[in-house]
């Protein structure tokens, strides 16, 4: 049976308060352009796989059992558009909101209870009369994790820190039972990581269907009426951002003795990583743009080993000049409103990777425009297309062109 978690609102760092602020902000912009305000409240329930991608989740831990079931509840509580604003229209009467998430993988002692707050966009693609297919996209943070400890803990080699990002893609059809329910089903994959900021992060990945029941607060729903939007002229604009972040890295060690604990490499302390992100982008249509960009990150943990000398084990550091790492990379922009989601791949031209895929690395993140052109976001910078690298909190300014 599906225990439901205690959630401890104040382990949420600042990402999250600028999360939620930017949420209640769109919320606010809806309510500014629309005669009534139609919201509802929703709880799911979920069960399925935990994919087996670690050899800790397939059995190698203090229980030696696999870790491949889990369970989870969530309530959301949401707005749906009515179609007053082109951006309402450009995605089909939209929904979006914000959840509190509780799961259970039945090994308190070495995951934890994990638990996240998040916000939700569900973008229909597809409208029935009664029902409809969507997509549906989750992005918070995730805590309540008992994290990897060389003594507590040791085999727990995909959760590093308390604290995590959370990302739930899925696809969804919704059935309108009534004016105040309706029902849905959906199949979702959800991915738990802490981008680096704590190693180890190997992370979990869930694959599993979930149903949902939701109540609308109002008892006429708004009639979604379609107009044809006008023809989308072309804009270019160039971006900037300074981004900050935290990482640590799991280290060569040169000449370890025989009696080495399996994890003596595991080196667990914090770099400053800092980046200047220059994109320019043209924006092809209501929500779409394509950029190209450049960037220079200085990364401190670049170069970094250790080597056993007389019994210590001592630091072997790199030039500053190996610490620089300089890309160039092509963008795809999802524009929601004041919201917007990336997706990009680069190239090194100066620095390398350590994945498989040399000199590649990419970049997976969401803004918002805060004021005029002002921005605040969350990046990830990653390789091998699945490995994290380390998480970009940024500002940036925008100049239209």
């Amino acid at each position: 049976m599906l225990t439901i978690l205690n959630l401890k609102f104040s382990a949420i760092r600042n990402i999250l308060i600028l999360f939620f602020v930017s949420t209640l902000l769109i919320a606010q912009e809806a309510q500014n352009t629309s005669s009534k305000t139609y919201t509802f409240l929703r709880f799911g329930y979920q069960a399925g796989t935990v994919l087996q991608t670690s050899e800790f989740l397939q059995g190698e831990n203090a229980t030696g059992v696999p870790i491949d079931y889990f369970q989870s509840a969530r309530l959301e509580f949401g707005w749906q558009t009515t179609g007053e604003a082109d951006w309402h229209q450009a995605f089909n009467f939209p929904t979006y909101g914000v959840g509190i998430y509780a799961a259970n993988f039945f090994n308190v002692s070495e995951i934890g209870t994990p638990s996240a707050i998040y916000g939700f966009f569900d973008w229909p693609f597809k409208r029935f009369k009664n029902s409809a297919l969507s997509a549906e996209f989750g992005f918070g943070i995730a805590y309540d994790w008992e994290p990897f400890d060389p003594e507590s803990n040791p085999y727990n080699l995909v959760i590093g820190a308390g604290r995590s990002v959370y990302i739930d893609v899925g696809l969804k059809y919704t059935y309108q039972i009534s004016q105040r329910f309706d029902i849905s089903g959906q199949i979702s994959f959800s991915h738990f990581s802490n981008g680096s900021s704590q190693q180890p992060n190997a992370g979990i990945n869930l694959f599993a269907p979930r149903i949902n029941l939701s109540y609308n607060f109002q008892k006429v729903r708004p009639k979604l009426e379609k107009k044809i939007l006008p023809e989308f002229k072309s804009k270019y604009e160039l971006t900037t951002s300074l981004t900050y972040g935290s990482k640590s890295d799991v280290y060569n060690v040169i000449n370890p003795p025989d009696n080495t604990i399996k994890y003596d490499s595991l080196k667990r302390e914090s770099f400053d990583v800092f980046a200047l992100i220059v994109t320019f982008n043209k924006q092809i249509s209501y929500k779409s743009k394509i950029g190209i960009g450049t960037d220079v990150e200085y990364d401190p943990s670049l170069g970094v080993q250790y080597e056993y000398v007389n019994g210590e084990k001592k630091k072997i550091d790199s030039s500053t000049s190996d610490k620089i790492r300089w890309g160039v990379f092509g963008q795809y922009t999802l524009v929601i409103h004041k919201l917007e989601g990336i997706v990009g791949v680069g190239y090194y031209v100066i620095g390398e990777t350590p994945g498989d895929y040399k000199k590649l690395y990419q970049r997976l993140g969401a803004k918002y425009y805060i004021f005029n052109n002002f921005s605040a976001g969350l990046n990830l910078r990653f390789y091998d297309f699945s490995r994290a690298d380390n998480m970009e909190f940024n500002v940036g300014y925008r100049f239209d062109l």
